[in-house]
């Protein structure tokens, strides 16, 4: 009887190091794709999402120049297809079309490829050769639509392991994929070359005008209407910058003028960008909130594809979200496809509120294994190195702002409130009297941009409200009421430092996935993130792991109530992390 083989990493970097002298151009493997390449050897279901790319197909291809035997192709992407063969002819595997079952000898080959993929399951009587493993893959933005064959398909080779690919990171995707016990790895989504930033603010003309001066090169803007389109490019024309508008009109003459850098700068929306690409596109600038991060990170890889230095900057103010949530009314049914909209609007505006490194938070949510804690680049990270950020917003700061809200009997915006706070005069001052008020001018050394964005981030988290009219105005809610009586525990998603030498340990990928957990059962319930759990009880989970309510029960802050309401989210957040985690690591 033959004896079988164990892969084990030893003998995988031998195997791959010996099968590699064949071949030239490669550099040696990392750890990482070793162990996909192990995971294949050892006739495991695999998933590999990861972008196109020659390293991504030398994970497909290197464990079948290992064992004996074939491995077979099958995709209903045309675009999947052509790449493999490119790949195969690029490497010199030898590789044959099989396109009914009558197709000729075999015996001769390496690599099968069937492009219809009815015809494999009419072939699977006939296939007598030894099949290692199946390749099931796509490239497209979406793989949803590829992806209906592939339960079917599983059912038919039972017995054969699959190595499924795609190139989409969403979350989604992986889970639409029902193939049990399937090992997934996730590689390849960190874009170094971009500096991503977040603005919070209401000039955002004047923003996108700075940006442009700024950086010498061409870029791109996104918007979702052609209004906004419109405005945006009369306004740069105003100031003597070489803009243009790509929608369905003049499509030809907008790009070729863009691709020949006759244009500086073209607004466009997520439809139709993918015809504008070209290697030199140095920021990104996104003038309305996207509706969420995937196809946010997809339209920021626009930028910077020849490897150089690039930005991507997200216009925001507190109106967008507003905006989005009445088109996503308006676009869907009482249905999970209104429930989806909202979650992925959420997270989206978790993402421009986090403290987090901004490429750290993206890898995170795509469970890229190259999670890092800090790019040391997006404006996060330059924040965190030059200290421009506070420590922890004084809660006596935060107290005045709200006492300046309820003095003025919640009948005015965020603008008034912020001058008033800040003792500047202007019309609604003068018009209102409002100069009268007792928190006049009570922070009148702060800078205007923390008092907003103590503002934004008391929205985010429910201790005051924005009532929606003609002139949005600023409420307390029960709890904003409570804090300024010190009738209520006070915690803020706010920004703050990591005193790497003096806090826990915990696990700042981790700690961050538990904060989304958080903010989606706060907004279910529609109360504060601190009524469900402290951010200290939450670095406490990602650092001890708990993995049983009575784990989870002897950390700190957790009270049995909680545990019972809300321990099970959390705990099977945290085991799923584990599980990750662990076989990146195998």
């Amino acid at each position: 009887m033959k004896k079988e083989v164990k892969y084990t990493s030893a003998n995988v970097k031998l195997f791959i190091k010996e099968t590699l002298k064949k071949y030239t151009g490669f550099p040696p493997l990392k750890v990482w794709q070793e162990n996909i390449i192990k995971n294949v050897l050892s006739g495991k279901d695999t998933l590999i999402v990861m972008p196109p790319s020659d390293i991504k197909y030398l994970c497909f291809y290197l464990p079948i120049l290992i064992l004996k035997g074939i491995c077979i192709v099958v995709s209903p992407s045309e675009k999947f297809i052509k790449a493999q063969v490119k790949f195969l002819n690029k490497m010199g595997i030898p590789y044959n079309f099989i396109e009914d079952i009558n197709k000729g000898n075999i015996d001769s080959f390496k690599v099968l490829i069937i492009k219809n993929i009815k015809i494999l399951e009419e072939i699977k009587t006939y296939l007598t050769f030894d099949i290692k493993y199946i390749i099931f893959g796509t490239e497209s933005d979406s793989n949803r639509n590829d992806l209906q064959y592939l339960d079917n398909l599983k059912d038919t080779f039972k017995d054969i392991p699959f190595v499924v690919s795609v190139s989409n990171p969403d979350p989604e995707i992986r889970n639409a994929i029902k193939i049990k016990g399937i090992k997934i790895f996730v590689r390849g989504y960190n874009r170094p070359n971009i500096r991503y930033m977040v603005i919070k603010g209401e000039e955002k003309l004047e923003k996108i005008a700075d940006i442009i001066s700024k950086v010498p090169d061409s870029g791109m803007i996104f918007v979702d209407s052609k209004r906004n389109a419109e405005t945006i490019d009369k306004f740069l024309k105003n100031e003597n910058f070489s803009s243009d508008i790509y929608f369905n009109e003049n499509i030809n003459e907008t790009a070729n003028k863009f691709i020949n850098e006759d244009t500086k700068t073209v607004i466009t929306t997520r439809e139709f960008y993918r015809n504008l690409i070209r290697p030199d596109i140095r920021f990104i600038i996104h003038y309305n909130l996207p509706l969420s991060l995937t196809d946010y990170y997809f339209e920021t890889c626009a930028a910077g594809i020849d490897g150089k230095k690039c930005y991507s900057v997200l216009l925001y103010h507190p109106n967008d979200k507003y905006e989005r949530e009445k088109q996503i009314r308006a676009g869907y049914d009482e249905t999970d496809n209104r429930k989806d909209a909202f979650s992925k609007l959420e997270i989206m505006e978790d993402y421009i509120f986090s403290n987090s490194c901004r490429m750290s938070y993206i890898l995170s949510f795509f469970g890229d294994d190259e999670v890092m804690e800090r790019c040391g680049k997006c404006d996060i990270c330059v924040g965190y190195k030059k200290e421009l950020m506070l420590k922890r917003y004084d809660i006596n700061m935060v107290r005045k702002i709200l006492k300046c809200i309820a003095e003025l009997r919640e009948k005015f915006g965020i603008n008034a409130i912020v001058d008033v706070l800040r003792g500047k005069g202007g019309k609604t001052i003068a018009q209102y009297n409002l100069a009268d008020a007792s928190t006049y001018g009570i922070l009148k050394d702060s800078d205007r941009k923390i008092i907003k964005e103590i503002i934004n981030n008391l929205i985010l988290d429910k201790y005051i409200t924005v009532m929606r009219g003609l002139y949005p105005t600023i409420e307390l809610t029960q709890w904003g009421r409570k804090v300024i009586k010190n009738e209520e525990i006070f915690e803020i998603n706010l920004p703050k430092f990591i005193n790497k030498k003096a806090d826990k340990p915990f696990d700042p990928v981790l700690f961050e996935q538990l904060r989304i957990v958080r903010r989606r059962i706060a907004r279910r319930l529609n109360i504060p993130t601190f009524q469900v759990f402290l951010d200290r009880v939450l670095q406490d989970f990602a650092t001890y792991l708990p993995e049983t309510e009575e784990e989870m029960s002897k950390i700190k802050g957790v009270a049995k109530t909680k545990s019972l309401l809300f321990g099970k989210k959390f705990i099977d957040a945290i085991r799923k992390y584990k599980m990750e985690k662990e076989s990146f690591s195998q």
